[in-house]
């Protein structure tokens, strides 16, 4: 997978071609160069309205979603070295810390291009 970089956000829809048809289409555009700019860098084009809104969203809200999926596989690598009981701990590993680690690699890894 490529390391290029991606457009920063945040994204927007901007333009809708034939509203009140049934094959409507939107644009998605990247970060306005100022406020009152109707467009940015056109990121796709002629998207159904419910893509578009989903490339935004899933776009606008990556970053956010990846550090939150790092902060929280830190923080269970920090508890699984934790002060915990021999039992307690061989317990919530098998239970809770591994599964979750391997979803949250898996995640991260998918999110950045990597491998898990």
């Amino acid at each position: 997978m490529s390391k290029a970089k991606h457009t920063p956000g945040p994204w927007h829809i901007g333009g809708t071609f034939n509203p009140d048809s049934p094959n409507a289409t939107q644009n998605v555009w990247g970060p306005r160069a100022r406020p009152e700019d109707q467009s940015g860098e056109l990121v796709a084009s002629k998207c159904k309205p419910a893509n578009a809104e989903f490339i935004v969203r899933a776009c606008n809200s990556f970053d956010d979603l990846l550090a939150a999926c790092q902060a929280v596989e830190a923080y269970l690598e920090n508890l699984s070295s934790g002060d915990l009981p021999g039992d307690q701990l061989r317990e919530a590993r098998e239970l809770y810390h591994r599964p979750l680690r391997n979803k949250l690699q898996a995640a991260i890894a998918k999110a950045t291009g990597g491998t898990p």
